[in-house]
């Protein structure tokens, strides 16, 4: 559990306890609205490494696929077995390119979207502090008597109320944020699964007057 995602968490017992100082619809709604904000920024920071390192591992791995398509062929390949390969080679190196861009942009997202969480989760203890702050302005105020919790308990629901509104923005802000980092991911995700789908095929039923494909060693992709 990262420090992030604790100090969402902090944020939504605190203004949870302020909320029963200062009863109301907006007190209560603070705390729901915080803790449908919280999220674990470190393990953002963690899948946008991972999504740089895969990065990088594909830039090595188009290095290496242009190392195999200028290696020797087998002598079993003939000119035009050679030409076939290198153009199939050729469209491949294309592909990693495109899939190590779509990777580096994922990972882009992700780092963007970890700043901005922890960012938020600043935020949600701040709105949360000035919440307890008003609850416990409003509790001092109800020992002046019964005109004192009256006027103490309407200022702090009115800080509430301005909260809120604060951090429902901040909500809706996020959300368009994450919306965005999830549809990266999501058509992401599809492009690389049709492209490991047409790769499978390519090597697994080559067509008749194409190589086959398996009798090169491809050192980056020992499962293929």
């Amino acid at each position: 559990m990262d420090s992030g995602f604790l100090m969402y968490a902090s944020a939504v017992a605190l203004s949870g306890f302020a909320a029963t100082l200062v009863p109301g619809v907006a007190s209560w709604s603070i705390p729901v609205t915080i803790g449908l904000l919280a999220n674990s920024p470190g393990a953002m920071a963690k899948l946008a490494t991972n999504y740089e390192t895969a990065a990088q591992q594909l830039a090595a791995a188009h290095t290496e696929l242009g190392n195999t398509k200028n290696s020797g062929s087998p002598k079993e390949w003939d000119a035009a077995d050679r030409d076939a390969f290198d153009k199939s080679v050729a469209a491949f190196m294309e592909q990693v390119t495109k899939a190590k861009d779509i990777v580096h942009s994922a990972g882009q997202t992700m780092r963007h979207s970890s700043t901005a969480s922890q960012v938020c989760a600043y935020f949600c203890v701040t709105a949360a502090g000035v919440m307890l702050m008003a609850a416990y302005a409003a509790s001092a105020a109800a020992t002046a008597g019964p005109g004192g919790l009256m006027s103490g308990q309407l200022a702090a629901q009115g800080v509430a109320a301005r909260v809120l509104t604060a951090v429902s923005e901040v909500l809706k802000k996020q959300g368009v944020v994450y919306g965005m980092a999830g549809g990266t991911l999501v058509m992401g995700a599809g492009w690389h699964l049709l492209q490991l789908r047409t790769l499978q095929n390519q090597v697994n039923k080559p067509e008749e007057e194409m190589p086959n494909f398996t009798q090169v060693s491809l050192k980056w992709a020992p499962d293929m």
